[in-house]
């Protein structure tokens, strides 16, 4: 599928800036949710990271970065960690426990197809060659596998019409040794439906379209 020439940015990663660091027990569970950030960049205008440590030796660090400068990332760097990740998740809109974020409201067009995109700046394992996330859309959707790269790429998941309330990205009880980047998450529809997408808020467009090479 080519993509068409604009997209609804779920995130783009050039909104709102944080790293939450764990080193073990003491980091605590609690999300951060971030408000207030520009709905251009994140649907919704609010992002939550969950980030926990579950198990193993409390040696070096697990970090989760948004950084927005040279043109907006997320990484996961747990290289240094002697311990396992108990949950890793991004999530937009009204997805379970964020209950006071309201929900996304994109809207797509009837006969699809639509595509959500998560662009993959890089990617390793350690000593595996991929590793199997979820990717939860309104409360449907499934796993997803990521492979082991040094350069970008891009998975692609189709989804049925209708509307999209929450968006969530994640994994429970990751391994240490873990580092990836993501560029970017995307719905992009076919460029005949592409005038139906109305997106369910006010001030919300598309203004960045990254397309991995």
């Amino acid at each position: 599928m080519s993509q068409p020439a604009q997209a609804v940015i779920i995130d783009d990663f050039t909104s709102g800036p944080l790293t939450r660091t764990v080193t073990g027990i003491a980091s605590g569970w609690d999300p951060i949710d971030q408000t207030g950030l520009d709905p251009n960049h994140v649907a919704g205008g609010s992002r939550q990271l969950n980030l926990h440590y579950c198990c193993g030796p409390e040696t070096g660090a697990l970090t989760g970065s948004v950084i927005t400068s040279g043109g907006g990332r997320f990484e996961y760097d747990s290289r240094t960690a002697g311990f396992m990740t108990e949950v890793f998740n991004l999530s937009y809109g009204n997805a379970p426990f964020n209950e006071p974020f309201a929900p996304l409201g994109i809207q797509l067009p009837p006969g699809g197809p639509v595509d959500i995109i998560i662009e993959i700046l890089e990617a390793d394992f350690g000593g595996s060659a991929s590793l199997d996330f979820t990717l939860l859309v309104s409360g449907g959707g499934g796993p997803i596998t990521l492979v082991n790269s040094p350069t970008p790429y891009s998975i692609v998941i189709p989804i049925s019409n209708g509307t999209i309330d929450s968006i969530r990205f994640g994994r429970a009880n990751i391994p240490p040794g873990v580092h990836f980047t993501l560029g970017s998450i995307q719905v992009i529809p076919e460029p005949a439906s592409l005038t139906l997408l109305v997106v369910g808020m006010v001030g919300f467009r598309s203004r960045r379209h990254h397309t991995a090479e």
